[in-house]
């Protein structure tokens, strides 16, 4: 059940956040799979053991 929920989290937040993306830049070719598995890989890690370390506070506005 977890696993399931992780999978429709990262298809949901992947969506998101490619549909942001491409509206905030939409002169740019954003590919909808890398930006989602960036934003899904990211999502999953630690805030912690973050690599590049996060550079917006928690629930900031970007």
């Amino acid at each position: 059940v977890a696993l399931a929920v992780m999978v429709a989290e990262g298809v949901t937040l992947g969506i998101q956040t490619t549909r942001k993306a491409r509206a905030k830049f939409p002169e740019e070719n954003i590919s909808g799979l890398g930006t989602g598995w960036y934003a899904f890989t990211r999502a999953s890690q630690l805030r912690k053991l973050r690599v590049p370390k996060p550079k917006v506070q928690r629930g900031a506005q970007v």
